[in-house]
C-alpha cells in the first residue's frame, strides 16, 4: 500500500494525522485532529457488534471473553499511543513524508498485544521515531521486536555497549561471550559468521565511529595494525540498538584502550559525536583519553 496522506511537520499532529487516517476515522467524517480516544471508540464499536452476535447465537462465554481482550488490546494502543506524544518536544517540527500506510497497520495490529510497560515504552519510541522520520524502522525490525521477550530487550540493551562501529558487535575478551552470542543470533540480532575486521594507521593514528555516541582515535606506530573481532548486526538489530541502547560506556571505553594498548597502541582517545542525522553526524573534538 501507499503513504497516508499527510502533510503536517509538527510532530503530534502528524502522530494524531496519521493514526486517523490509517483506521479510517477521517473517512468516517470524525474530527481531523481525532487521536487514540477515537481510535478507541471505532474498537468499541466494532466489539460491542461482535460481542452482540456471539450473544445471539448463545456464546455469552465466547462473547465475555471478547469483550475482555478487545477492551485490553485498546488499552494497550492507547497506553502506547500516549507515551509516544511525550517523545516530542513542544511544537517540534519532524519530516514531511509521510508514513506508509502498511507499517502503521502492522504497528497497530502488533502494539494492541503490547501490555508491559517497559515494552510499551519501547513501542512508543518506535512510533515517535517513525512519524519523526519514516523508514527509520523497517517492518522485519517490527516483527523482530514483536517477539522480543522483557528478558531478551535486557540482553540487547546489555551487549550494546559492545559495538565496535556501527555493525559489528566486538567477540574480543572484553566484548560478548558465547552464551550471549548464540542468544542474540537465535533472536536475529547478529548473523553470520565471526568477522575479523584490520585497521591500517594514517600518519600514526586510526579513526573510527565507535557508536552513535563517540568517535575514537587511536594512536599506534605506522608499521602496527590493529585487528578487531565481531558479529555482523542484522539492520534489525542496529535499529532495535538504537531504540533500547545503553549509554553508559564508561567501562566498554577503559577495557576497548586497555586491550588496543596490549596490541601497540600508545594513546587512546575518545571524541564526542553531538548530532547524528542519516549517515551524516558532527563531533566536538575532546581527545579525551582513556
Amino acid at each position: 500500500m501507499g503513504a497516508l496522506p499527510i502533510n503536517i511537520n509538527l510532530g503530534i499532529e502528524k502522530l494524531v494525522e496519521t493514526i486517523s487516517n490509517v483506521t479510517g476515522l477521517t473517512a468516517r467524517g470524525i474530527r481531523k485532529n481525532a487521536d487514540a480516544e477515537s481510535y478507541a471508540a471505532i474498537k468499541k464499536a466494532e466489539t460491542e457488534t461482535e460481542v452482540q452476535l456471539l450473544k445471539l447465537q448463545g456464546e455469552d462465554k465466547i462473547a465475555q471473553y471478547v469483550l475482555a481482550r478487545n477492551k485490553q488490546k485498546v488499552e494497550n494502543v492507547e497506553e502506547i499511543v500516549s507515551k509516544a506524544k511525550q517523545q516530542f518536544a513542544p511544537d517540534e517540527q519532524v519530516s514531511e513524508e509521510p508514513v506508509e500506510k502498511d507499517w502503521m497497520t502492522r504497528f497497530l495490529n502488533i502494539a494492541e498485544e503490547v501490555s508491559d510497560e517497559d515494552m510499551q515504552n519501547i513501542w512508543a519510541r518506535v512510533l515517535a521515531g517513525e512519524i519523526k522520520k519514516p523508514k527509520s524502522y523497517s517492518l522485519r525490525t517490527l516483527e523482530v521486536l514483536r517477539n522480543l521477550s522483557k528478558e531478551e530487550a535486557a540482553l540487547i540493551m546489555r551487549v550494546s555497549s559492545y559495538q565496535v562501529g556501527l555493525d559489528l558487535l566486538s567477540t574480543d575478551d572484553f566484548g560478548v561471550n558465547l552464551t550471549d552470542q548464540i542468544a542474540l543470533d537465535d533472536i536475529n540480532i547478529i548473523c553470520g559468521e565471526e568477522l575479523v575486521r584490520t585497521f591500517t594507521p594514517n600518519k600514526g593514528k586510526i579513526s573510527f565511529v565507535l557508536n552513535k555516541q563517540a568517535l575514537i582515535n587511536i594512536y599506534i606506530p605506522t608499521e602496527v595494525k590493529i585487528k578487531l573481532k565481531g558479529f555482523k548486526i542484522t539492520k534489525a538489530g542496529i535499529e532495535i540498538m538504537g531504540l533500547i541502547q545503553e549509554h553508559n560506556y564508561s567501562v566498554f571505553y577503559t577495557d576497548l584502550s586497555k586491550y588496543l594498548k596490549t596490541k601497540g597502541a600508545t594513546k587512546v582517545t575518545i571524541n564526542e559525536i553531538v548530532n547524528w542525522n542519516g549517515n551524516q553526524y558532527q563531533y566536538k573534538q575532546l581527545e579525551k583519553e582513556i
